[in-house]
């Protein structure tokens, strides 16, 4: 308990999860299934730095990129970490983000 469980993927314009709040989502990898999850807690994970070819948001240094590298690897559980043989770290995206997905594969047959 107190590791990372899964990523989560969705459209910009989407709201993001609440803790506690029921999510309807789709892993990759998993063709077809959808799954539940009660998130305890969310985290944002995309930070935008530019946006029109212009800075946004100042950027972090070398540092501070390494830093929090480290620190995000130090979350994930051991299995996700371990060198030999190491469990899948679960990436999942919101039914809206796999409609549009599911979308363009078709279109590009």
């Amino acid at each position: 308990a107190g590791h990372p469980f899964m990523d989560l993927m969705a459209l910009e314009e989407e709201p993001s999860p609440s803790a506690g709040q029921e999510l309807v989502v789709r892993v990759l990898g998993r063709l077809g299934e959808t799954s539940k999850v009660v998130p305890t807690t969310v985290e944002p994970l995309h930070r935008t730095y530019f946006r029109d070819g212009q800075v946004c948001e100042p950027l972090p240094s070398l540092t501070e990129v390494r830093s929090h590298a480290q620190a995000s690897l130090g979350l994930l559980s051991p299995a996700h970490r371990r060198l030999h043989q190491p469990q899948p770290y679960p990436v999942a995206v919101t039914e809206r983000l796999h409609g549009l997905l599911t979308e363009l594969r078709q279109a590009s047959h």
